[in-house]
């Protein structure tokens, strides 16, 4: 229909800019507690900040392509990280 084409552009219009403010305080803030407190690979804070400036600039795509990969690669890390450490021990019954 393209009446509902129409209002979902108009979503997309209006929407755009806090999606990509989001989306560059999310890639600044992670990559700077990344690189200050080194949960993760301190390479990975460094890229984070580096897709967050690149999504400032006109190759913006390039922060918001990469930075959905950076994404991925973090969430599997953490899921790992999880998982290797041990479950801490529940106190005794009384």
């Amino acid at each position: 229909d393209p009446v509902a084409m129409q209002a979902l552009q108009a979503a997309w219009d209006n929407d755009f800019g806090p999606f990509a403010i989001g989306q560059r305080l999310l890639f600044w803030g992670a990559g700077l507690a990344i690189v200050r407190y080194r949960a993760l690979p301190v390479w990975l804070g460094w890229i984070a900040i580096l897709f967050g400036i690149a999504s400032v600039t006109p190759a913006g795509f390039i922060g918001f392509l990469g930075g959905a990969v950076w994404i991925i690669i973090v969430s599997v890390l953490l899921t790992l990280q999880n998982r290797r450490e041990p479950a801490a021990a529940s106190p005794p019954p009384p």
